[in-house]
């Protein structure tokens, strides 16, 4: 026999409100679509719980560096929260030396423990390997100058390569010369997620 959820007395099949309390009685099946809700809720209230434990913890790690965190989920290359803030601050000059072509293995030589430094070597010698793939593609154009009639077509090509690989490296410079002077260690847009050196 069923009893009333509101006030506990017996309730006789078919009726549809309790003899004592007037609450209406819930049929077994929204009873159990009331339980399957109450699950989903804990189900959910559990999982906020779980974020808000990784949100904590995520905000922790930029308390710990003392610096502020950047909104969730828009981190983009920006690893700076993963990294000794001391390593960062302390060997600055090191890592901005490493941008400068082929002293990208610097950092592994002077701070060979150095996870910030290991990371500035692999963005750098990157950098270095995109300076070097654009370097054979304006050399192929070079070439192609000698061909008769094509060959001031060309050259123009060749020259604007040769142009957009100065201007590609020097703002790749410009980009981790600033933030490393800010505190951060960020990815170069687009080829630094490519880890070459671990």
């Amino acid at each position: 026999m069923k009893t009333c959820a509101n006030c506990g007395a017996m309730l006789l099949d078919g009726e549809n409100n309790c003899p004592k309390c007037g609450a209406p009685v819930k049929s077994e099946f929204d009873q159990g679509a009331a339980n399957a809700q109450n699950a989903n809720f804990n189900q959910n209230n559990g999982n906020f719980n779980q974020n808000a434990g990784y949100n904590q913890q995520y905000n922790g790690n930029y308390s710990q560096n003392g610096q502020t965190p950047p909104p969730f989920g828009n981190t983009g290359g920006d690893h700076t929260a993963e990294y000794d803030i001391n390593d960062i601050r302390d060997n600055k000059w090191c890592y901005i030396i490493a941008y400068l072509g082929i002293l990208f293995f610097l950092p592994l030589v002077v701070y060979p423990n150095s996870r910030v430094g290991r990371f500035h070597a692999n963005q750098a010698l990157i950098a270095l390997i995109l300076g070097a793939v654009l370097g054979v593609v304006n050399g192929v154009f070079s070439g192609l100058q000698l061909i008769p009639g094509v060959g001031t077509m060309f050259m123009v090509i060749g020259t604007i390569i040769s142009s957009a690989i100065g201007i590609i490296e020097l703002l790749i410079f410009i980009f981790e010369l600033v933030n490393i002077i800010n505190d951060k260690v960020v990815e170069i847009p687009v080829i630094g997620k490519f880890r070459l050196i671990q």
